[in-house]
Protein backbone atom coordinates (compact mmCIF):
# COMPACT_ATOMS: atom_id res chain seq x y z
CA UNK A 1 0.00 0.00 0.00
CA UNK A 2 1.36 3.41 -0.98
CA UNK A 3 1.99 5.74 1.92
CA UNK A 4 1.30 9.20 0.46
CA UNK A 5 2.59 11.15 3.47
CA UNK A 6 5.81 9.18 3.60
CA UNK A 7 6.44 9.61 -0.14
CA UNK A 8 5.76 13.33 0.11
CA UNK A 9 8.10 13.69 3.11
CA UNK A 10 11.02 12.01 1.32
CA UNK A 11 10.34 14.00 -1.86
CA UNK A 12 10.24 17.30 0.06
CA UNK A 13 13.53 16.44 1.75
CA UNK A 14 15.22 15.72 -1.57
CA UNK A 15 13.82 18.89 -3.15
CA UNK A 16 14.96 20.97 -0.18
CA UNK A 17 18.45 19.49 -0.55
CA UNK A 18 18.39 20.21 -4.31
CA UNK A 19 17.43 23.85 -3.71
CA UNK A 20 20.01 24.35 -0.93
CA UNK A 21 22.83 22.92 -3.05
CA UNK A 22 21.54 24.65 -6.23
CA UNK A 23 21.32 21.33 -8.07
CA UNK A 24 17.60 21.40 -8.90
CA UNK A 25 18.02 20.77 -12.61
CA UNK A 26 20.56 17.96 -12.23
CA UNK A 27 18.55 16.16 -9.55
CA UNK A 28 15.22 16.69 -11.35
CA UNK A 29 16.70 15.29 -14.53
CA UNK A 30 18.08 12.23 -12.71
CA UNK A 31 14.80 11.70 -10.85
CA UNK A 32 12.96 11.72 -14.19
CA UNK A 33 15.44 9.19 -15.63
CA UNK A 34 15.15 7.01 -12.52
CA UNK A 35 11.35 7.13 -12.67
CA UNK A 36 11.41 6.15 -16.34
CA UNK A 37 13.85 3.32 -15.57
CA UNK A 38 11.59 1.92 -12.85
CA UNK A 39 8.53 2.34 -15.08
CA UNK A 40 10.15 0.52 -18.00
CA UNK A 41 11.73 -2.19 -15.89
CA UNK A 42 9.08 -3.99 -13.84
CA UNK A 43 11.67 -6.60 -12.84
CA UNK A 44 13.81 -3.97 -11.14
CA UNK A 45 10.77 -2.45 -9.43
CA UNK A 46 9.61 -5.84 -8.12
CA UNK A 47 13.19 -6.68 -7.07
CA UNK A 48 13.33 -3.50 -4.98
CA UNK A 49 9.85 -4.06 -3.52
CA UNK A 50 10.52 -7.68 -2.58
CA UNK A 51 10.75 -8.21 1.19
CA UNK A 52 12.54 -11.54 0.65
CA UNK A 53 15.74 -10.04 -0.79
CA UNK A 54 18.08 -8.68 1.87
CA UNK A 55 19.23 -5.05 2.04
CA UNK A 56 22.86 -5.84 1.26
CA UNK A 57 21.96 -7.48 -2.05
CA UNK A 58 19.60 -4.62 -2.93
CA UNK A 59 22.30 -2.06 -2.11
CA UNK A 60 24.82 -3.91 -4.22
CA UNK A 61 22.49 -4.13 -7.22
CA UNK A 62 21.39 -0.49 -6.86
CA UNK A 63 24.99 0.71 -6.67
CA UNK A 64 25.65 -1.03 -9.99
CA UNK A 65 22.39 -0.06 -11.72
CA UNK A 66 22.38 3.57 -10.58
CA UNK A 67 26.09 4.32 -11.02
CA UNK A 68 25.32 6.53 -14.03
CA UNK A 69 23.22 8.87 -11.89
CA UNK A 70 24.49 11.90 -9.98
CA UNK A 71 25.93 11.41 -6.50
CA UNK A 72 22.99 13.10 -4.67
CA UNK A 73 20.43 10.84 -6.37
CA UNK A 74 22.51 7.70 -5.81
CA UNK A 75 22.91 8.62 -2.13
CA UNK A 76 19.20 9.37 -1.88
CA UNK A 77 18.34 5.92 -3.24
CA UNK A 78 20.77 4.44 -0.72
CA UNK A 79 19.07 6.35 2.13
CA UNK A 80 15.69 5.05 0.98
CA UNK A 81 17.12 1.50 0.96
CA UNK A 82 18.76 1.93 4.37
CA UNK A 83 15.43 2.95 5.87
CA UNK A 84 13.64 -0.02 4.32
CA UNK A 85 11.44 2.18 2.10
CA UNK A 86 12.46 0.72 -1.27
CA UNK A 87 8.87 -0.35 -1.98
CA UNK A 88 7.92 3.35 -1.78
CA UNK A 89 10.57 4.52 -4.28
CA UNK A 90 8.18 4.94 -7.23
CA UNK A 91 5.65 7.02 -5.23
CA UNK A 92 8.51 9.11 -3.82
CA UNK A 93 9.76 9.88 -7.32
CA UNK A 94 6.23 10.75 -8.46
CA UNK A 95 5.75 13.09 -5.50
CA UNK A 96 9.10 14.73 -6.22
CA UNK A 97 7.87 15.63 -9.71
CA UNK A 98 4.62 17.01 -8.34
CA UNK A 99 6.28 19.08 -5.61
CA UNK A 100 8.97 20.40 -7.97
CA UNK A 101 6.28 21.66 -10.36
CA UNK A 102 4.38 23.23 -7.47
CA UNK A 103 7.54 25.06 -6.40
CA UNK A 104 8.03 26.36 -9.95
CA UNK A 105 4.43 27.60 -10.01
CA UNK A 106 3.30 25.16 -12.70
CA UNK A 107 -0.33 24.09 -12.32
CA UNK A 108 -1.45 20.64 -13.46
CA UNK A 109 -4.69 21.08 -15.38
CA UNK A 110 -6.87 18.18 -16.48
CA UNK A 111 -9.58 18.94 -19.02
CA UNK A 112 -11.94 16.05 -19.73
CA UNK A 113 -14.03 16.45 -22.87
CA UNK A 114 -15.86 14.39 -25.48
CA UNK A 115 -13.23 15.07 -28.16
CA UNK A 116 -9.63 16.28 -28.24
CA UNK A 117 -9.64 20.06 -27.79
CA UNK A 118 -7.29 22.39 -29.69
CA UNK A 119 -4.73 24.31 -27.62
CA UNK A 120 -6.55 27.63 -28.14
CA UNK A 121 -9.80 26.20 -26.76
CA UNK A 122 -8.00 24.66 -23.78
CA UNK A 123 -6.40 28.04 -23.00
CA UNK A 124 -9.78 29.76 -23.34
CA UNK A 125 -11.42 27.31 -20.92
CA UNK A 126 -8.64 27.85 -18.38
CA UNK A 127 -8.60 31.65 -18.67
CA UNK A 128 -12.39 31.98 -18.46
CA UNK A 129 -12.45 29.88 -15.27
CA UNK A 130 -9.27 31.24 -13.65
CA UNK A 131 -11.22 33.25 -11.07
CA UNK A 132 -13.10 30.12 -9.93
CA UNK A 133 -9.78 28.38 -9.25
CA UNK A 134 -8.03 31.52 -7.91
CA UNK A 135 -5.05 30.98 -10.24
CA UNK A 136 -2.01 33.16 -9.63
CA UNK A 137 0.20 31.87 -12.43
CA UNK A 138 -0.16 31.40 -16.13
CA UNK A 139 2.05 28.31 -16.39
CA UNK A 140 0.16 25.08 -16.93
CA UNK A 141 0.72 21.45 -17.70
CA UNK A 142 -2.44 20.58 -19.59
CA UNK A 143 -3.75 17.04 -19.89
CA UNK A 144 -6.75 16.54 -22.19
CA UNK A 145 -8.66 13.35 -21.36
CA UNK A 146 -11.36 12.00 -23.63
CA UNK A 147 -14.66 10.72 -22.20
CA UNK A 148 -17.49 10.26 -24.75
CA UNK A 149 -20.01 9.64 -21.95
CA UNK A 150 -19.96 13.38 -21.10
CA UNK A 151 -22.17 14.01 -24.19
CA UNK A 152 -20.85 17.57 -24.38
CA UNK A 153 -19.15 20.28 -22.33
CA UNK A 154 -16.10 19.62 -20.18
CA UNK A 155 -14.78 18.87 -16.70
CA UNK A 156 -11.93 21.10 -15.57
CA UNK A 157 -9.73 19.94 -12.70
CA UNK A 158 -6.91 21.99 -11.20
CA UNK A 159 -5.37 20.62 -8.04
CA UNK A 160 -8.13 19.51 -5.68
CA UNK A 161 -10.82 21.66 -7.29
CA UNK A 162 -13.11 20.51 -10.07
CA UNK A 163 -15.61 22.35 -12.24
CA UNK A 164 -18.10 20.08 -14.00
CA UNK A 165 -19.67 21.84 -16.99
CA UNK A 166 -20.66 18.65 -18.81
CA UNK A 167 -24.07 17.92 -20.27
CA UNK A 168 -24.04 14.54 -18.56
CA UNK A 169 -23.91 16.13 -15.10
CA UNK A 170 -26.59 18.68 -16.02
CA UNK A 171 -28.90 15.88 -17.25
CA UNK A 172 -28.25 13.88 -14.07
CA UNK A 173 -29.08 16.94 -11.95
CA UNK A 174 -32.27 17.50 -13.95
CA UNK A 175 -33.26 13.84 -13.53
CA UNK A 176 -32.65 14.07 -9.80
CA UNK A 177 -34.73 17.28 -9.58
CA UNK A 178 -37.62 15.67 -11.45
CA UNK A 179 -37.58 12.67 -9.11
CA UNK A 180 -38.11 14.90 -6.06
CA UNK A 181 -41.78 15.36 -5.35
CA UNK A 182 -42.28 18.67 -3.53
CA UNK A 183 -46.04 18.19 -3.28
CA UNK A 184 -46.22 15.25 -0.92
CA UNK A 185 -46.27 16.12 2.75
CA UNK A 186 -43.11 15.17 4.66
CA UNK A 187 -44.35 14.56 8.20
Amino acid sequence: MVNYKLARRYAKGLLKFAVETKQEELISSDIQKLSTLLQNSPDLASFLASPIIDKAKKSEVCAEVFKGFSAPVSKFVQVVLDHGRESELKPILKQYGIIAKEEQGINKVVITSVVELPKEQQDQIISSNASFFNLKTSQYEIINRIDPSLIGGFILRIGDLQLDASIKSKLNKLKKDFNVNHYTPKF
